[in-house]
């Protein structure tokens, strides 16, 4: 069985689109528009929204800043390191919503890793606000792809199966026969047994039909001449081949006896 992701080519696409995007993004800020050279390095887009020249040293939304040698090529193989694993989850994730959220992080990794790589630190220029107030510190359009696709895992791990209550998760228990339990179809053609139950051919699968007979029960059974009787029972009214229980003229008598009453009853005891 094949373990490749039927949604690793999207996938690609959709890495491949987050780490273009990121790049033509940072050229204009970079080139066409030369934020760097803006006074105080920003342009003014919005009240809430400007475009802020950032020079990041550290990791994502500019955490851990620190600009020397040393840091850049730590993070440059560390984020290395991350790619490859999201990389190789993504070639074996199943659902589509989770490939996408790895190809979003996918891509947005291999895009700072270009500008550490060039540049020494990751270009970062989207400064939104509130007044004085920054819910993120400046980030790129690498930054957002990482956050979002981080999101969406989050999001659909936390998200129950379907069928099942919140907090619980699919347990796959293989069904176990026991190799002494097996209820054999018949063969094509063959005639159905008409002689057993439902419930007799259930309990002749689970325990093999009927138990051979104990030595006092042969015993008993050949001392009543057992080459007359029906194997398998002890008496039979009215039948002159079972013997295993004496059914003398006394017995047929009181057989063959009228219903009384039960008013004039006696008993005699034959010889007394």
């Amino acid at each position: 069985m094949s373990t490749r992701s039927p949604h690793l080519r999207f996938g690609l696409i959709v890495a491949a689109v987050a780490f273009c995007l990121d790049q033509l993004v940072k050229w204009v800020v970079v080139v066409p528009l030369s934020l760097e050279t803006q006074p105080y390095g920003q342009i003014e887009l919005l009240p809430v929204f400007n475009l802020t020249w950032a020079e990041n040293c550290g990791i994502s939304l500019s955490m851990f800043a620190k600009c020397n040698d040393t840091t850049r090529w730590t993070l440059v193989a560390v984020t290395a390191i991350v790619a490859a694993a999201v990389a190789l989850w993504m070639t074996r994730e199943k659902a589509r919503g989770d490939v996408i959220a790895l190809a979003m992080i996918l891509g947005g990794a291999l895009g700072n890793i270009i500008d550490r790589v060039r540049f020494g630190y990751v270009v970062d220029f989207a400064d939104l606000h509130f007044g004085a107030f920054r819910p993120f510190m400046i980030f790129n359009v690498a930054d957002a792809c990482i956050t979002l696709g981080v999101l969406l895992l989050a999001m659909s791990s936390a998200k129950p199966q379907r069928g099942l209550s919140p907090g619980l998760s699919c347990i796959r228990i293989p069904l176990v026969v026991p190799p002494d339990f097996s209820l054999t179809p018949p063969a094509p053609g063959a005639a159905r047994p008409g002689n057993e139950t439902t419930a007799e051919q259930t309990l002749r699968a689970l325990f093999g039909g009927e138990s051979p007979r104990s030595p006092a029960e042969d015993a008993i059974i050949g001392s009543a001449d057992s080459a007359r009787a029906d194997p398998g029972i002890r008496s039979q009214v009215g039948s002159p081949d079972t013997q295993v229980v004496d059914k003398g003229l006394v017995t047929r008598d009181i057989i063959a006896a009228p219903q009384g009453d039960g008013r004039e009853a006696s008993a005699s005891i034959p010889g007394a």
